[in-house]
């Protein structure tokens, strides 16, 4: 006796293209693609999108978190597909040394590999790179150096910030009336009027450029300090903007 496979129907079908679901979820999810909503609203720069999923990586542009490490060197990166190029890159077929342990044997491997270790001075634990090391040493010093722009919380890394901020993201927020843009902070509200008025109260004081926005005035100051804060996650090079780092990638590391 042959056996019956029962399927289950597909109950939710699009209108527009003919394709059908099994869930109301996914069909609502591919129906944006038809209709350009992007329900999913940043909380810092306003910035939408369609997917919530989508809108939780671009939090990390904001946050700066990199959930994603390196089993062989240790470095983080914000996004999957650039710690698999990463490896692909630098550190396939290249064995787990630990470098989160004190093992002197290997000292010279990580030298030659990765330069000099970084060590915590008050328990002597080693890391590769620096900012890990910075991570592990604010656990003895019960220093919070991130803060939600939001309400003034702080934490002691960058995950917890990411996670504290999805917190804010049903709270009610400051209105612009003049456009649809919304802010959490009455500040910032007041700081986006400037916009509209064309005010510019942020002055720098080495040219006297005036500025409508702080961190554009902080952001024209690298001018002149050379500081290049943005740093490309699989060469090292430095940039003075974000957006210049962005077209960097593109170029030379994109595939």
């Amino acid at each position: 006796m042959s056996k019956q496979i029962h399927t289950k129907p597909k109950s939710f079908k699009c209108d527009v293209c003919s394709k059908s679901f099994l869930k109301k979820y996914h069909y609502e999810r591919h129906y944006r693609i038809h209709t350009k909503e992007k329900p999913f609203k940043c909380i810092l720069c306003g910035k939408a999108f369609s997917q919530e999923a989508i809108l939780k990586k671009h939090y990390r542009i904001h946050t700066e978190e990199k959930p994603f490490q390196c089993d062989s060197c240790g470095k983080a990166f914000s996004q999957k597909f650039v710690l698999d190029r990463h490896v692909q890159t630098y550190c396939k077929g290249k064995s787990d040394c630990c470098v989160n342990k004190k093992i002197i044997s290997l000292r010279n491997q990580h030298i030659s590999r990765l330069g000099n270790l970084f060590v915590c001075d008050l328990c002597g634990k080693a890391y590769a790179l620096k900012s890990l090391a910075y991570n592990h040493y604010l656990c003895h010093t019960n220093e919070k150096p991130f803060v939600c722009e939001i309400c003034g919380k702080s934490y002691s890394f960058k995950a917890s910030l990411s996670k504290h901020l999805n917190t804010h993201m049903a709270e009610k927020y400051f209105k612009c009336n003049n456009c649809d843009k919304s802010f959490f902070q009455k500040d910032n509200l007041s700081s986006h009027y400037h916009t509209h008025t064309k005010e510019k109260p942020f002055v720098c004081e080495l040219c006297g450029k005036a500025f409508t926005r702080k961190h554009s005035m902080k952001r024209h100051c690298r001018i002149h300090t050379n500081e290049k804060p943005f740093i490309c996650d699989i060469c090292n090079k430095v940039f003075t903007r974000k957006s210049t780092l962005d077209v960097h990638y593109k170029q030379k590391h994109f595939e």
